[in-house]
């Protein structure tokens, strides 16, 4: 059953209020790309710190790990486009569906999606170049550049 049907979300149906403290759960686990770009930037980083640690010690005891924890073949822009795309904007445009006000939060996330395209474009000639977590290297310096009203140059 969609938590928002035809008929509308409805407070005294049982399997609505359960499908709804679904999604304000999984919303609350997702809430740091509805933050600013350097906020979410920042907890990005620091996730992906966390996930080349556990894709290390996989490697470690001879497994090979997801490619979202493997810092050679991970493409940190791809997967968060990725991220924001399949499960990230879907929940949060469910959200707004049930509580219009949310409509900022799509917005910001949908600001930040545009900040990971922008950085995979300006990256793709040098992504053999940069390491996985470099990419967070060249993302601070552009934003530095960016906020001291330098010229960017285009990649």
């Amino acid at each position: 059953m969609l938590l928002y049907s035809v008929e509308g979300f409805n407070k005294t149906n049982p399997e609505h209020k359960s499908l709804l403290l679904c999604l304000v759960m999984t919303s609350a686990d997702l809430s740091d790309q509805t933050k600013p770009w350097t906020a979410a930037k920042r907890v990005s980083k620091m996730l992906y710190k966390e996930f080349f640690s556990q894709g290390d010690l996989e490697k470690a005891l001879g497994r090979n790990p997801m490619e979202m924890m493997d810092r050679e073949r991970a493409s940190i822009p791809d997967l968060q486009i990725g991220f924001i795309d399949h499960i990230v904007l879907p929940a949060f445009r469910t959200l707004r569906t049930v509580f219009p006000t949310t409509g900022c939060l799509v917005t910001n996330i949908e600001e930040n999606r545009e900040h990971w395209v922008t950085i995979k474009t300006k990256t793709a000639d040098r992504r053999d170049s940069l390491t996985s977590l470099e990419v967070f290297d060249f993302i601070d310096e552009e934003d530095e550049r960016e906020s001291s009203g330098e010229d960017i140059p285009s990649a």
